[in-house]
């Protein structure tokens, strides 16, 4: 009975390990006032969730592949939903062995925008995208 008697009633070692984490927890927010985060809002890095795209769903991280066809090649493209298309041309064209700035992509008779993004296109797993001399 003694035991539980003092599991809930600490003795003075007890009472001096709560200041140590009470303290511990100041020195954090004092931290956080010297970098200016004096609201706490936000992640480690300063900026809000929803501006590094937490509020985005699991499919938006998730790579998938493109199938891109290049003078009767058929080539495999891994890439991302928020990648621009800028970043898939240069990947095509590097496997390809093409110049980039004479390649353009095309997807369902519509040259694509090299400031868009994938996601804009609704390309999908498997969607075929034509290189084309431009």
């Amino acid at each position: 009975m003694g035991g539980i008697y003092s599991y809930f009633y600490p003795e003075s070692s007890g009472e001096i390990t709560v200041v140590a984490q009470t303290e511990t927890y100041q020195d954090t927010d004092r931290s956080r006032e010297q970098q200016g985060d004096k609201n706490n809002t936000g992640n480690f890095l300063g900026e809000s969730p929803s501006a590094l795209g937490a509020n985005d769903n699991i499919e938006d991280v998730d790579k998938f592949n493109v199938l891109v066809r290049c003078a009767g090649k058929t080539l495999d493209i891994d890439v991302f939903p928020l990648e621009r298309i800028a970043v898939l041309l240069e990947n095509v064209c590097q496997q390809a062995g093409k110049k980039r700035s004479t390649m353009k992509l095309v997807y369902n008779g519509e040259m694509l925008d090299e400031s868009k993004t994938v996601k804009h296109y609704k390309l999908r797993r498997g969607n075929s995208v034509n290189l084309i001399h431009a």
